[in-house]
């Protein structure tokens, strides 16, 4: 479904939006058929802006692929203006954005391991798909740590993993508060001699994701056990026409 999605992008209508937090959007677009993708990856969303030019943006997906709709969430700064955010707001109902994609090499493909998400801030879309699959699938033997250190809006999605954590009870959420942030000693102490098997899927902005990999490599965790997506937030230049190159999709 990726690559074809990339040669012909699907058309999306827009549903609608919501705030997450202050300044914090999620927006809702429903497909024109069921999409096969796995939970946990992303996709480039381009959008009208003037003169029938488009630009594009890519985002992980927030919603899971067993729900009815294509959701991802971003922030929206009123001090920094951003052509490409603001049309998203200005977005109605109805309205058609070209989605390619989705891919990405970061999802849950062995149900029988041991997982640790890591995340901070918004950064945790990723694993609200992953974790809400979990349950419509009925996956209640999957055994899953969150680690979900709260950003500049707090924790987002908490109704969501609250209610996720209910029904799934391998499931575990452990909310991280500033200035309080995930150590390597709290992976030791929550993960115990689930340590070095145990399968560790980063999510966030370079930084962040690169902070999370010496930690882990602190700790002697294997390579092939830490995954991760790309940095997704920049945005692509102004297109009419475009056919998707590899350094095009991530701007």
């Amino acid at each position: 479904m990726a690559l074809k999605s990339y040669i012909k992008p699907i058309k999306l209508k827009f549903k609608a939006k919501s705030e997450l937090a202050k300044g914090v959007y999620a927006f809702d677009f429903i497909p024109p058929s069921k999409i096969d993708w796995q939970a946990g990856q992303y996709a480039s969303f381009e959008i009208p802006i003037l003169h029938g030019k488009t630009k594009r943006k890519t985002f992980t997906i927030a919603s899971a692929p067993g729900e009815s709709v294509i959701t991802f969430a971003t922030m929206i700064r009123e001090d920094q203006p951003d052509i490409y955010k603001n049309n998203l707001l200005s977005l109605k109902k109805g309205s058609v954005v070209k989605m390619r994609g989705p891919t990405g090499p970061m999802y849950i493909n062995d149900l029988n391991k041991n997982y640790a998400l890591l995340a901070t801030g918004i950064g945790i879309t990723p694993f609200r798909s992953m974790l809400k699959q979990l349950v419509l699938e009925g996956a209640t033997n999957t055994k899953a740590t969150l680690f979900y250190a709260s950003g500049k809006n707090g924790h987002l999605f908490k109704e969501d993993f609250n209610e996720i954590k209910s029904i799934l009870k391998n499931v575990r959420i452990e909310y991280i508060y500033k200035p309080e942030r995930i150590t390597g000693n709290l992976l030791e102490e929550e993960l115990g001699n689930n340590l070095k098997d145990t399968i560790y899927l980063l999510a966030g902005p370079s930084n962040m994701v690169k902070g999370y990999k010496r930690t882990l490599q602190g700790l002697k965790i294997k390579r092939k056990n830490i995954k991760s997506n790309p940095f997704l937030g920049r945005v692509s230049r102004v297109i009419t026409v475009h056919l998707p190159k590899q350094n095009d999709f991530y701007g």
